[in-house]
């Protein structure tokens, strides 16, 4: 195993970017149901069309991940480096910030802290893959065998990678469309089931929006697709996310938009977009406890006017979330993955 100091790849203020409004998507996802005043009819469907338009935050972060994963070179990196860095710098937090919140749980509830050690272990492998987690429980999987399918896409042609997708998105559209009209979907691939599309997509994309006519025929599918997403849930119709291919088109627009919003080359922005992207994953593991926090102890929040309230909440999870991630990071999680790097580089020497 490939142990001694690791650095993280440097950072590109163009993906941190992404990262950071990704994570900010996710929360105005996840406050919606917490708001605690009730809207009309149409202002709910609204409310639902602007989620479903944000919740391709999930397909973003995939993408984003298989985008970085599949650049693995076995000439450049050992398989041991690779595997370190995924357990130094994802598992270990993702362990940590699963115990700070298991004690919470306990805690709050006023239940017997002996009891922490055997609910940690439930939550770590049953009941937090039904929460916000279940992302990285499907994400790690896909990390684990990015070395070996890094391989097979580097050696693809553009017209390959379209091929792939093509048949990623026929496969999902069974998939996603059978059941809705009373028909069985047996039609599962290995790369097409679940979120795998997303990772391997990710790289893809990155290869074919650097031709310009490429990015501007994604472009117009992808606007086309959110038309027709909308439609499909003003018309009550299900599968009108996640695995959709009208949504995964779509999806690939939206990652499109917010690489091309940002230009990098201001120093001070560019520091600030480097923090918020550096911190996005605590805030991620953090913002669904804070909005439980929030919209129960925060008084000070408008208690008649929906928006002002949904805004204000936004504004303190993300916040609230930002400075405790910040302070677990650097007081608990970063000297414990010094510690974990020394303890295996003095074994290894």
């Amino acid at each position: 195993m490939a142990t001694g100091e690791l650095k993280r790849s440097k950072r590109e203020p163009r993906y941190e970017f992404i990262r950071a409004a990704g994570i900010l998507m996710v929360i105005i996802c996840h406050i919606s149901n917490e708001v605690g005043i009730p809207l009309t009819e149409n202002g709910d469907k609204a409310l639902q069309a602007l989620v479903t338009t944000l919740a391709s935050a999930n397909a973003i972060f995939f993408m984003m991940s298989g985008m970085f994963a599949l650049r693995f070179d076995e000439s450049k990196q050992t398989y041991g480096n690779y595997y370190y860095k995924k357990m130094l710098y994802l598992i270990v937090p993702m362990l940590i910030y699963m115990g700070i919140e298991s004690s919470a749980i306990v805690i709050v509830r006023h239940e017997s802290l002996s009891t922490i050690p055997a609910f940690y272990f439930k939550n770590v492998f049953s009941d937090f893959a039904g929460k916000h987690y279940w992302f990285l429980y499907v994400l790690l999987g896909n990390l684990m065998f990015a070395p070996f399918l890094a391989k097979i896409f580097r050696g693809l042609s553009r017209k390959g990678m379209f091929i792939f997708i093509g048949i990623g998105f026929i496969y999902n559209f069974l998939i996603v469309y059978l059941p809705v009209i009373g028909r069985t979907s047996l039609w599962i691939s290995p790369f097409s089931g679940q979120w795998h599309l997303y990772f391997i997509m990710g790289y893809c994309l990155n290869e074919l929006i650097k031709d310009k006519k490429t990015k501007k025929y994604i472009i117009i599918a992808g606007i086309i697709s959110w038309v027709i997403i909308q439609f499909l849930f003003f018309s009550s119709f299900p599968g009108c996310r996640d695995l959709s291919p009208f949504y995964g088109i779509y999806s690939c627009l939206a990652f499109i938009v917010l690489y091309s919003v940002y230009k990098s080359g201001n120093e001070w922005l560019d520091k600030i977009v480097l923090f918020l992207g550096k911190y996005s994953l605590s805030v991620f593991f953090l913002h669904f406890m804070m909005i439980t926090f929030v919209s129960r102890y925060c008084t000070f929040l408008p208690t008649e006017n929906f928006v002002a309230r949904y805004l204000c909440m936004i504004v303190c999870v993300y916040v609230i979330s930002l400075v405790l991630g910040v302070t677990i990071d650097n007081v608990i999680i970063k000297p414990i993955q010094k510690g974990i790097n020394h303890l295996l580089t003095k074994k290894g020497s």
